[in-house]
């Protein structure tokens, strides 16, 4: 009876001791987890918290962002407005004459075209920038295009030629510099041309009028140039390049106008400024239009007789003029009779 008592004095004891550890532990877990939470509180909310510190950050990437953006938009207007830093008294309105010779040339290959960019730099710095195309709509002429150009006196202009008909070679320099100086209001940029006796593949045949892209303000152009071989010869080919417009490009596709030649086609693209413009293929397009050697635009199919491409699209991305030119070549087939275009091929 004793020994019985005394195990429950004992079991007793155990239960008070066990309790009272108990609840000491969780007194200081409360204790230790509002020390941390007031911690946490503090870091998370506080005035150097890291909400703070991630809405700083966020802020600052945002001005950063913004200030790149004014400064691309700066150079853009320097490049646009290069000359409005300069006294009005100093700036002088110029008429700049590209001239285009053909100084001997094949009667039957029909009119030729070239391709042009025109740059003035002033003290370092780019004042204008323009590019523009010169069609010889017979051959054996001389053609010209007037660009005016308000200048600072002593811009330093270059012209140069950057696409040539196929069928022609350029027998004078492909670049010209002139100064536009106080005592001269028409600057005269030569380039002379002539039949190069063998490659008759790309003649131009006919060239649309400016096109003025609905939607577009008005400094906004796609000027269309048409090239083929029209020398009546068995293997000739004539193509047509349309055009049609659309809110914020235009679509381009060329038809196949000749009597019975088979051709492949090809398109290129001018401007001065490459993120100016993009081309869209979607689709089918995808498949026919694929971008090639010499940064051409290459038709994948040959062209029957009075037949039209798939349209590609270029769309505008800046204000910057454009020149889309086209050329054609006859199909040529191979020993298995397969159709394949040579765009360097040269009749003897």
């Amino acid at each position: 009876m004793k020994k019985e008592k005394l195990s429950m004095q004992k079991i007793r004891k155990m239960k008070t001791t066990n309790t009272g550890i108990t609840l000491v532990a969780l007194v200081v877990t409360i204790v230790v987890l509002l020390i941390l939470a007031g911690i946490t509180i503090t870091y998370v909310m506080g005035d150097n918290s890291i909400i703070r510190r991630a809405q700083d950050a966020k802020n600052k990437m945002d001005d950063a962002i913004l200030n790149e953006q004014e400064g691309f938009e700066q150079l853009e207007n320097m490049l646009k407005d290069g000359v409005q830093d300069i006294p009005k008294e100093d700036i002088r309105n110029y008429k700049i004459n590209i001239i285009s010779n053909l100084a001997f040339y094949n009667e039957t290959l029909g009119a030729v075209s070239n391709v042009y960019t025109i740059r003035g730099i002033y003290n370092g710095e780019i004042v204008f920038e323009d590019i523009a195309a010169v069609i010889l709509k017979r051959a054996g002429t001389t053609e010209s295009i007037l660009v005016n150009a308000d200048l600072p006196v002593g811009t330093k202009i270059t012209v140069s030629q950057v696409y040539s008909e196929a069928s022609y070679k350029l027998i004078s320099p492909e670049i010209v510099e002139l100064i536009a100086s106080e005592d001269i209001d028409t600057l005269e940029f030569q380039f002379t041309s002539q039949y190069n006796d063998s490659n008759k593949v790309n003649g131009i045949v006919n060239a649309s009028d400016d096109l003025v892209i609905a939607g577009l303000n008005n400094n906004y152009r796609i000027e269309t140039c048409a090239a083929g071989d029209s020398s009546g010869e068995p293997d000739g080919v004539d193509i047509q390049q349309n055009q049609e417009k659309t809110a914020n490009g235009a679509n381009i596709s060329i038809k196949n106008i000749s009597a019975v030649q088979k051709c492949f086609v090809r398109i290129k693209i001018f401007c001065l400024d490459d993120l100016a413009y993009s081309v869209k293929t979607e689709g089918e397009t995808n498949e026919l239009w694929k971008l090639g050697e010499g940064g051409y635009w290459y038709y994948n199919l040959p062209l029957d007789a009075e037949v039209t491409t798939k349209s590609l699209t270029i769309q505008k991305n800046k204000n910057y003029k454009i020149i889309v030119v086209s050329e054609g070549v006859p199909v040529f087939y191979d020993e298995d009779g397969a159709a394949f275009a040579d765009w360097k091929v040269k009749y003897e």
